[in-house]
């Protein structure tokens, strides 16, 4: 009985039994093809590839640039001041006006000065009238001594007339040349006293923005003292200094870019002035970048880069800039090699924008990896989802 329990025991294990061995042959004759099992009992595509975009190394031609710390100043400004001693009566402006060439700014008491001036007029034109009667004196005075000589030549008259009409000649010529020099004079006070009538009204000495005010209502001014400043800013200069080694290589007209930290926009300038000659303390070359302002977006004090771009092409090879792993000192990248990512150590230069400039472990027209370098080793294998270019 029990060997019937056992062999009936048997028949119910052996089917079991060749369920789980066929279950096993069968996965491994999947897992040999090719196979594997995902979800729902699925069957995939095995593979042990890496996916990437491929990117080629190439050749870059580019005007090299010179970069220079820069402080940022205004191109041009004019001092407001007196030409005349004089009392405020009148302010036309307010700080940071932008005001153009010529606009009155601050009017003068002219109350004195527009006195002198009638009197002065009226005494040049007292003068004046006394002209023509001092031009007919010495006519009179000329025909009389040309008779006077005649006669005298014809010894009609003795020599006394003759000289008494000589000396009556030389004072009415003296008289004409001294009321002349009068004149002169009268109209050179007329003139000094307009002058000066004019300057009550104190104008823009140029056209910008109104600065630095330093005048009320009311306050006495005088020559030389600053009342306030225009300065122009349609215009910015950026103030650089160039070392010596670098002089040689940078000329008037050069073209320049100019970059404010915190700014995103690029301003383009050109070279205006180099010194011609060096700091002493520093061995450097004052130079000047205008730079047209035309939005008013540059700011005079403020600190900026200016890159003094050359006048000649240069060609350099680049790579994206993403296509880069690694840090200071031992950068590389991936190559593709027939389908194996190959590291590959690399020397930097600039960037130009998404770029960065090889130097060194790279040629052009190299395949090379620009995604996924995080997840890559020396060696493994990739497959090429897209090759940028194509």
């Amino acid at each position: 009985m029990e060997k019937i329990l056992e062999k009936m025991k048997m028949k119910k294990v052996i089917p079991y039994l060749a369920i789980v061995l066929i279950l096993i042959i069968g996965f491994i004759l999947l897992r040999n093809m090719g196979w594997t099992i995902m979800g729902n009992d699925q069957p995939v595509p095995a593979t042990s590839s890496i996916v990437v975009e491929i990117c080629k190394a190439e050749t870059l031609t580019i005007r090299p640039a010179i970069t220079y710390d820069a402080t940022l100043s205004v191109g041009e400004e004019g001092v407001v001041g007196a030409d005349v001693p004089g009392k405020v009566v009148q302010i036309l402006f307010n700080e940071g006006d932008t005001v153009q060439k010529g606009t009155s700014l601050i009017v003068l008491n002219s109350q004195d000065i527009t006195d002198q001036l009638q009197a002065a007029q009226a005494q040049l034109e007292a003068v004046q009238a006394s002209l023509p009667k001092a031009e007919a004196n010495v006519a009179i005075s000329q025909r009389n001594y040309n008779n006077a000589q005649a006669l005298f030549e014809a010894g009609a008259v003795s020599s006394n007339d003759f000289s008494d009409a000589e000396t009556a000649l030389k004072v009415a010529k003296a008289d004409l040349n001294t009321l002349k020099s009068n004149i002169i004079a009268a109209q050179s006070g007329v003139d000094r006293l307009q002058h000066n009538l004019d300057n009550m009204v104190i104008k823009a000495p140029l056209g910008g923005v109104v600065e630095e005010k330093n005048v009320a209502v009311g306050a006495y001014v005088a020559p030389g003292v600053p009342l306030a400043m225009v300065k122009n800013t349609s215009t910015i200069q950026a103030l650089i200094r160039i070392p010596q080694e670098d002089v040689a290589k940078i000329k008037v007209g050069q073209q320049a870019k100019v970059r404010v930290s915190g700014d995103n926009q690029e301003y383009h300038g050109t070279v205006s002035y180099i010194s011609a000659t060096a700091s002493m303390a520093s061995r450097t070359f004052m130079a000047k970048v205008d730079v047209p302002n035309k939005d008013y977006q540059l700011k005079s004090g403020i600190y900026a880069n200016v890159d003094i771009v050359s006048d000649s092409e240069v060609s350099l090879l680049v790579i994206p800039l993403q296509a880069v792993a690694g840090s200071e000192g031992s950068y590389y990248v991936f190559t593709d090699d027939n389908g194996m990512a190959r590291r590959t150590a690399v020397t930097l230069g600039q960037t130009y924008d998404d770029l960065i400039e090889i130097k060194s472990g790279l040629t052009a027209g190299l395949r090379v990896i620009c995604s996924n370098i995080n997840a890559l080793q020396d060696g493994d294998e990739i497959t090429a989802a897209a090759e940028r270019g194509d």
